[in-house]
């Protein structure tokens, strides 16, 4: 099922810091690739959302590089894989920011299928000023470390792949330990 294209403002100002910024070093990346003509990696909703924001990318990271977009495609390939033996599974994907992976993996999504989106109430508000949540993909605007909050909207009935691209060097070891455990403890297998 495709989705509806949203057009997304021009000139918008996302006020990002610390940590949450990086999702600007991200998109920077990817797109540096996305938007060559012989480009590999193909995102055009990611080259929209860049192109929408007033922001000096090359100031803040220097010129692109393709790291970010290796990083998407070798995730991308791992959720196709997951959803190949399990079409229902639910991925949960932590401090996804202005990634775009969603679109880039719709044609392989089942319609029973779900994607949650859980990150930082700063990402979350970024990420929601180009994506939208809908029945399919859920949002919340909340630490991972919050498990209260998150961890009842992942249906135990379906298989589950966990997701995070960049997030556990930003959390310290026993954060992470934490995480770790609590997910265990509650999706075993």
């Amino acid at each position: 099922a495709q989705e509806d294209p949203v057009v997304c403002q021009e000139n918008v100002k996302l006020g990002l810091a610390n940590v949450p910024e990086t999702m600007m070093w991200t998109l920077h990346n990817r797109c540096s690739v996305a938007r060559r003509k012989d480009g590999w990696f193909q995102d055009p909703k990611a080259v929209e959302i860049y192109n929408a924001i007033d922001y000096d990318f090359e100031k803040s990271f220097g010129k692109g590089e393709s790291s970010h977009a290796i990083r998407a495609t070798v995730f991308d390939e791992a959720i196709k894989e997951f959803w190949k033996e399990s079409p229902n599974g639910t991925v949960v994907n932590f401090a996804e920011g202005l990634e775009t992976q969603r679109f880039r993996l719709q044609e392989c999504m089942a319609e029973d299928a779900l994607w949650i989106s859980i990150d930082l109430p700063d990402g979350m508000a970024a990420r929601e000023k180009f994506i939208q949540p809908d029945e399919k993909h859920l949002h919340l605007g909340v630490s991972v470390l919050n498990v209260g909050a998150w961890m009842s909207l992942v249906p135990r009935d379906k298989p589950v792949f966990f997701t995070a691209q960049g997030l556990f060097a930003y959390l310290e070891e026993d954060e992470n330990k934490y995480l770790f455990q609590q997910m265990a403890e509650h999706f075993p297998g």
